[in-house]
C-alpha cells in the first residue's frame, strides 16, 4: 500500500495524561455530507504550556484542526477527524463510496465499425490462405479508395484492383460485400473514422489517512460481464443503483490513488464496456 502510516487511537484516558489534570476533554460530536462522508469533530481545552504538544500532535497525525486563545488564557482546539479517534480504528472505514456510468467519444478507424467487425467475425478460419486473402482485401480497398489500382500479391505479381475484384474476395471470405461497400462509399467520400460511443463505469472511494484500504488489482486488464461486475466487483444492484447495467461486457483498467487532502485519499477504478474485447488480448475474468 502506499499509505499506511497508522494513527494511534486516543483515549479520554489518553488525554489525560499526555495534557495533565488541566487538560480538558469533551465528548466527540459528529456530522455527516453524503458527498465527503462522516466528520468526527473532537473538543479539547489546555493550557498554553500544553497547546504546543497538542499541535505538534495533530500535525504529525495530519490532522485538521482549528484553535484559538480564549479570554481566560487557555487554547481551545477543534480537530476533525473522518472517524471517532477515540473509539475507531482508521484502518477499516470508507468514507465515501460513489458509482458513476458515464460514456466517452472515441473516434475510430471505419475498419472498427461493428457491422464491419461483425462480418469479419464470421471469419472462423486461422489458416494460411485465409489470413491472406483477409490482408488482401484490407489493402486493396485501402488502396482503390486511395486512387491507386494495383496492388503486389504474396507471390510479387502485380494485380489490378476492381471492383469485381474485391466483391470476389468477400464471396471467398465468406463475408457480406454490400457492408465492405458501405464503408468504402463513406471513404470515397472523404469520411476515415467514425465516433463511438462507450460506457464507462467509475468507482471512485475516499479513504482516511492511515487505512489499510487500497487498491484492487484483481483482474486489472481482464474483461468480466455485467454479472461479474455484480458478483466480483459489488457494482450496486437495484434498488440501490437506479438503473441495471448495460449488457455489454468491461474491461478493468488500472486503479489509480491520489491524495486529495492531508487526511484523505481518493482510489479510483474505471471500466470500459463494450459489445466485445479481442480475445486474442484480453482474458477474461475469473
Amino acid at each position: 500500500m502506499p499509505f499506511n502510516p497508522k494513527i494511534p487511537l486516543i483515549a479520554p484516558t489518553a488525554f489525560q495524561r499526555f495534557f495533565g489534570r488541566n487538560g480538558v476533554y469533551v465528548q466527540p460530536a459528529e456530522t455527516y455530507d453524503p458527498a465527503r462522508g462522516r466528520q468526527v469533530i473532537l473538543r479539547t481545552k489546555c493550557t498554553p504550556t500544553q497547546w504546543p504538544f497538542l499541535r505538534n500532535f495533530y500535525l504529525k497525525a495530519r490532522t485538521a484542526f482549528q484553535a484559538e486563545r480564549g479570554q481566560d488564557g487557555y487554547f481551545e482546539c477543534r480537530a476533525y477527524y473522518p472517524y471517532d479517534p477515540t473509539t475507531e480504528n482508521p484502518n477499516t472505514g470508507i468514507l465515501t463510496d460513489l458509482w458513476e456510468l458515464d460514456s466517452e467519444d472515441l473516434e475510430l478507424s471505419l475498419w472498427n465499425f461493428p457491422p464491419v467487425q461483425a462480418e469479419f467475425k464470421k471469419i472462423t478460419k486461422t489458416d494460411n490462405t485465409t489470413a491472406i486473402n483477409r490482408a488482401t482485401l484490407m489493402l486493396m480497398v485501402n488502396k482503390f479508395v486511395a486512387g491507386d489500382f494495383t496492388y503486389t500479391d504474396q507471390n510479387g505479381a502485380s494485380q489490378n484492383i476492381t471492383i469485381q475484384g474485391i466483391q470476389s474476395m468477400c464471396g471467398s471470405l465468406g463475408i457480406n460485400y454490400n457492408v465492405i461497400a458501405g464503408i468504402m462509399n463513406s471513404m470515397l467520400n472523404g469520411v476515415t473514422s467514425f465516433y463511438f460511443f462507450a460506457y464507462v463505469v467509475r468507482h471512485n472511494i475516499v479513504v482516511p489517512f492511515g487505512s489499510n484500504i487500497g487498491p484492487v488489482y484483481t483482474n486489472v486488464a481482464q474483461v468480466l460481464t455485467s454479472p461479474q461486475m455484480y458478483a466480483l466487483e459489488k457494482f450496486p444492484a437495484p434498488p440501490v443503483a437506479p438503473f441495471q447495467l448495460p449488457d455489454q461486457v468491461w474491461l478493468k483498467k488500472s486503479p489509480t490513488v491520489r491524495q486529495i487532502a492531508a487526511d484523505r485519499w481518493a482510489i479510483s477504478q474505471e471500466y470500459r464496456g463494450a459489445d466485445s474485447f479481442d480475445t486474442n488480448i484480453y482474458l477474461p475474468a475469473s
